[in-house]
């Protein structure tokens, strides 16, 4: 390829473009790698905090199994086992393990879009359904 005269300085202006552009993407992948270990802290914490609250040795309580509050499908209240609202034997394994992940996934993106929603002018709208007043107190206010 042979260049022309004129097209040296188009090509230092491209050259520039490209390093602020490879500025900005490092910058936004060092905050986001921040926010990942933020949010890694942040469910530790909140797991020794569960273990310390049953009294547990680590291990034996669901958090030390994985997953938060919002994928384990725990609202913290004692004999709560989830949307069926019968209180589950104490010791006895979920059958439905398999759809925790799941659930877990769809709770989590419940309470991101209310919490989303919350902040919104349309919130004051919102509240005056008694649908979303249940969701909001059910998945924001509980703790979840």
């Amino acid at each position: 390829m042979r260049l022309e005269p004129g097209d040296a300085p188009a090509l230092a202006m491209e050259n520039e473009l490209l390093r602020y552009e490879i500025t900005h993407l490092r910058a936004r992948l060092a905050a986001a790698e921040e926010r990942d270990q933020r949010r890694d802290r942040e469910v530790q914490e909140w797991r020794e905090r569960q273990e310390a609250k049953a009294g547990k040795p680590a291990g034996d309580a669901p958090a030390a199994q994985g997953g938060t509050p919002q994928q384990t499908g725990q609202s913290g209240k004692p004999g709560h086992t989830g949307k069926s609202g019968k209180p589950g034997k104490p010791g006895k394994p979920a059958k439905a393990g398999q759809h925790r992940d799941a659930g877990g996934a769809a709770r989590d993106d419940l309470v991101w879009l209310l919490q989303r929603l919350e902040g919104t002018p349309a919130a004051p709208l919102l509240r005056r359904r008694s649908g979303y007043r249940r969701l909001v107190e059910t998945y924001l206010r509980d703790g979840a």
